[in-house]
């Protein structure tokens, strides 16, 4: 059963490939079904794909699936119905892989109701990735009405694509919302910024700021190791930068790119188009981590082309949804960031990357999670043992939490484990492990999970927060 589900997608092992119906509880086995061929899969992959209480994860591994066996009737025809955005969304990232022209109508239909605003950025990625993709969408939305939150999501994305986005560019932009922080500033104008981020500007409401999904700031930037790496680390941004510096990065990103964050768009053989930073070339292949954080290897053989592009991934007019206010506020959180007091990052071995459905979260400076952004949620977090023994994890309030192994029946109890308050004592062998944390709808204060050593023990472990 192991054997079967860690094996890679290019080595179909030999024999009898049946025994992966028996395991189509997993997301990864539910994708190799297709991709070996296992006839006797499909129906069930069908039956997860639209079953309405299919888990996001599992979901993902049956569209794969499906993709992989190049059905794409039944992903049509989940994209197109009225089921809800995120499992339309899913069908159609399935869909373009295969066909980008039939993918484009049922997103456009999507990208056209307000309940698309938490799937766009998705959605205009997958058709990115695709070498006809842009154009196929482009066509696709002309002339349909696209709500403003929806279109400025699609633009930010599309602006990350240079040429190859300049239609849906200009689609997008028709529609975005309106501009409500200038974006372009005189050297006076952004001195008297400096002064009133000194003066009035309030770093807790730019931490909520910064963590808003429309701006996506976490999906590219990490805070001590926990966030996206698409872009620099923010953990000391304050401590090193002065305020006019941030105001010209967040205003003008592409004028002043670090070195190592430059753009790279690589178009493949297959007509696949990756754009994203470059991570390392050489040894027959380059690797490029795109927007999404998604890290792809493509080996030199399958490239047709690669270019430089001299912009940042990070799109212009990120800011121009903020009220003066609101921008203040974000300044004044950033440029604290590494100075002395509660924005700079403890040096803690908290968990800071967290897995809600198919997406990710990430946690505040000081490690913990918002209440609202948790309570009545399962969140999963990853640990990597180093060394194996015993690992303690320390909860700052265990009230109105379950906390159980990821794939495990019983919450963490047993001859196994010990609870003391709100530590965690765990037996663990070398290796990843998961846990789900079940977060009750009562739970008003924040969630912060510790990882540390446990006296007399020689096992050692460490939060996975990339």
């Amino acid at each position: 059963r192991a054997a079967l589900v860690t094996a890679s997608a290019r080595a179909k092992p030999k024999g009898d490939l049946s025994r992966v119906s028996e395991m189509l509880d997993q997301p990864r086995a539910a994708h190799l079904a297709g991709i070996w061929r296992v006839e006797a899969t499909k129906p069930k992959l069908i039956a997860l794909a639209k079953g309405p209480r299919t888990s996001e994860h599992l979901r993902w591994g049956a569209l794969a699936g499906l993709a992989a066996f190049g059905d794409g009737t039944t992903l049509s025809e989940i994209a197109g119905s009225a089921r809800p955005a995120g499992q339309r969304r899913q069908a159609i990232q399935a869909l373009v892989s295969l066909d980008p022209g039939a993918a484009a109508a049922p997103a456009a239909s999507l990208l056209s109701i307000p309940a698309a605003e938490p799937e766009a950025e998705a959605i205009v990625n997958a058709f990115l990735s695709h070498q006809n993709g842009p154009p196929a969408l482009a066509a696709a939305l002309k002339g349909r009405p696209i709500p403003p939150a929806v279109a400025t999501l699609g633009l930010r994305q599309a602006t990350t694509a240079g040429k190859r986005g300049a239609d849906l560019v200009s689609i997008f932009s028709a529609s975005a919302s309106p501009v409500k922080m200038p974006q372009q500033l005189t050297p006076g104008e952004i001195a008297q910024l400096g002064k009133d981020v000194a003066a009035t500007g309030d770093p807790a409401r730019g931490e909520a700021i910064y963590r808003r999904p429309a701006l996506a700031c976490m999906t590219c930037h990490a805070i001590a190791g926990g966030g996206g790496k698409v872009g620099p680390d923010m953990v000391s941004l304050g401590a090193s930068s002065p305020v006019d510096y941030i105001v010209d990065s967040l205003l003008s990103p592409s004028a002043k790119i670090k070195e190592g964050y430059h753009t790279v768009a690589v178009i493949t053989k297959d007509n696949t188009a990756i754009s994203g930073t470059l991570v390392r070339e050489g040894g027959g292949s380059i690797v490029v981590r795109d927007g999404t954080g998604k890290v792809t290897e493509i080996a030199d053989a399958r490239v047709q082309s690669k270019t430089v592009v001299p912009v940042s991934l990070m799109p212009p007019a990120l800011t121009a949804s903020l009220n003066r206010r609101e921008f203040v506020d974000l300044v004044a959180y950033l440029s604290s960031l590494g100075r002395d007091g509660a924005y700079k990052a403890p040096p803690n071995a908290f968990v800071r990357r967290w897995e809600i459905g198919d997406k990710v979260t990430f946690s505040r400076v000081d490690g913990s999670l918002p209440p609202g952004e948790v309570k009545g949620r399962t969140l999963r977090y990853t640990i990597e043992v180093t060394a194996p023994g015993s690992i303690a994890m320390l909860l700052d309030d265990s009230t109105s939490v379950i906390v159980k192994r990821a794939d495990d029946e019983g919450i963490i109890r047993g001859e196994l484990y010990k609870i003391l308050g709100a530590r965690m004592v765990l037996n663990l062998p070398k290796g990843h492990h998961s846990f789900d944390v079940y977060v009750t709808p009562r739970r008003q204060v924040p969630l912060r999970i510790e990882v540390v050593e446990v006296p007399g023990s020689t096992g050692r472990a460490t939060p996975v927060n990339e």
